[in-house]
């Protein structure tokens, strides 16, 4: 008999084993839209019948690998002893945030198209998105009792800035894109610096 604790480790393996033949291809050039189940099956040697066990289509393969990527900056925003508040700290986390999209831009890519017109996809984006929103407004109330930030609706400035981060993160693993990520850092950083705090150019970048 084979022991759950082995079953659980043969689910997995298979579940990684969809998940990097997706990713690889993905990373390879070819749309999401035109991969389809059998594809990926074939690239990793699952039967197609093995696969709808794991996953229901492709699209929940995709939400699995693309939002841990995107998930990130919600921990960043959270881990205050890590990334402190406050302009000077602003570029370090967007660096660590940066640094799990950057690799994997072709995933990303993927489930900011997808989000658009696949309703599970649209859905854990729409949870990541609001997650993001209630962790920024946590951190811009605490720095405006602190006398840090400018005065207003922290929600609001969370939501306009979570709106902000995403459309930048969409320009940044689009194909058209001329944007480096150096000059990425620096224009999501002068917005929101300028946003929270009401301060101009960063003293390192001087943007």
């Amino acid at each position: 008999m084979v022991s759950p604790k082995n079953n659980r480790q043969r689910r997995l393996q298979i579940e990684d084993k969809l998940m990097t033949g997706l990713s690889e291809m993905l990373h390879s050039g070819i749309p999401f839209s035109d991969i389809t189940v059998q594809q990926i099956s074939e690239r990793t040697a699952v039967p197609r019948s093995a696969f709808y066990v794991h996953f229901a289509d492709k699209n929940e393969l995709l939400t699995r690998i693309g939002f841990g990527a995107l998930w990130h900056s919600v921990r960043t925003a959270e881990d205050q002893q890590h990334y402190p508040s406050g302009p000077d700290y602003l570029a370090a986390a967007m660096t660590a945030a940066l640094q799990y999209i950057e690799p994997n831009r072709p995933i990303v890519r993927a489930v900011l198209d997808t989000s658009r017109y696949v309703p599970d996809v649209a859905e854990e984006f729409f949870r990541y998105q609001t997650t993001l929103q209630i962790k920024l407004a946590i951190r811009i109330r605490q720095q405006q009792q602190g006398g840090q930030a400018l005065g207003g609706d922290a929600n609001d400035m969370a939501f306009a800035l979570a709106v902000f981060n995403t459309e930048m993160i969409r320009q940044y693993v689009s194909v058209q894109t001329s944007l480096s990520t150096v000059r990425w850092l620096e224009l999501t950083s002068l917005v929101w610096r300028r946003v929270i705090y009401g301060v101009g150019s960063d003293p390192v970048t001087g943007v």
